[in-house]
């Protein structure tokens, strides 16, 4: 256990429900794709949004064999950052709670500016990601 004096109980329940907060946010985040092959020569590729869920079948051809190559790399990325994001937000969390809570202010700024830049970084990721696979799907619906 922590001692009381280096976190105090508040800051530790408030990071907690911070935690949470942001873990369901993560969760029920629209924008997820799956890719499912049916057969040799047929792909399920889902949306899942927030509260619906669309899927639809793309049959494979030479025209756009490589686009769902393309598309199942940029899904495997998404979830690397996913996982990421997972386990790095709780992780600054406790760790600028810490700092602010221990009056050191030269690591609470150290860590606020990493942490700024790192969350920027990770949202231009997801961003970046979710347009380019968004792309690809519209390109495979026609």
């Amino acid at each position: 256990m922590l001692n009381e004096r280096v976190l105090p109980k508040h800051v530790g329940i408030s990071v907690g429900i911070g935690i949470i907060i942001i873990l369901t946010l993560f969760i029920f985040f629209p924008g997820g794709y799956s890719l499912k092959e049916m057969n040799d020569n047929k792909v399920t590729i889902s949306k899942n949004g927030l509260l619906q869920t669309e899927a639809f079948t793309v049959e494979v051809t030479t025209e756009n064999e490589l686009r769902i190559a393309l598309l199942r790399n940029l899904i495997n990325k998404w979830k690397v950052i996913e996982l990421i994001v997972y386990i790095f937000i709780p992780v600054v969390l406790i760790s600028l709670a810490v700092n602010f809570v221990s009056r050191s202010k030269e690591e609470f700024t150290f860590m606020f500016v990493l942490s700024v830049l790192l969350i920027a970084a990770a949202t231009y990721l997801y961003v970046n990601n979710l347009h380019l696979m968004d792309q690809l799907v519209m390109k495979l619906k026609v």
